[in-house]
């Protein structure tokens, strides 16, 4: 994992217990076609993506997953009531057209979490769940079942909190 912001290594050392390389996306050390994986998990809206894109592309040689929270209106209108502001929100269409700019046009978009992520607190609040491993089994386990519900109805779009979205060569 790369992360140039020293703080957020930090946490990600004192929650996960992931030693992160003090790096960004614009610039990496690693040789092209290093990796056969890139994962952008909940950070694309910190990003000028098309020049994220540019070295994803020299380091990677076969899949993109873009792991990220769905702009659809009740996220919006939560971020709102929060005063929760990004560097560069965009929505889906957004990272789709880029990534197939940049030689990615094998795509498919899942859409999750219609609960479990809002009722985790996110990012910015406290978790609202009880943190007692049955409880939060039975939360997840209502939260795939609804996720389940959603995509066949055509609403996981709409209501669910995040896609992932699979980007190949």
């Amino acid at each position: 994992a790369i992360e140039p912001n020293p703080h957020t290594r930090e946490i990600a050392k004192k929650w996960n217990n992931i030693d992160e390389l003090p790096h960004g996306i614009y610039q990496t050390p690693f040789e092209d076609n290093y990796f056969d994986t890139v994962i952008l998990r909940e950070c694309v809206e910190h990003l000028n993506f098309p020049q994220a894109t540019r070295e994803i592309n020299r380091i990677y040689n076969k899949r993109v997953l873009v792991f990220q929270t769905n702009l659809n209106p009740l996220i919006t209108l939560a971020r709102k009531r929060i005063g929760h502001e990004e560097f560069n929100p965009q929505k889906l269409p957004y990272y789709k057209v880029n990534l197939e700019k940049s030689g990615f046009p094998k795509q498919k978009v899942l859409f999750r979490d219609p609960l479990a992520f809002p009722l985790s607190g996110g990012y910015h609040a406290r978790q609202m769940v009880p943190r007692y491993p049955s409880i939060e089994r039975v939360v997840l386990s209502f939260d795939k079942i609804l996720t389940r519900v959603l995509r066949v109805f055509g609403l996981a779009p709409l209501i669910c909190w995040r896609y992932l979205l699979v980007a190949d060569k």
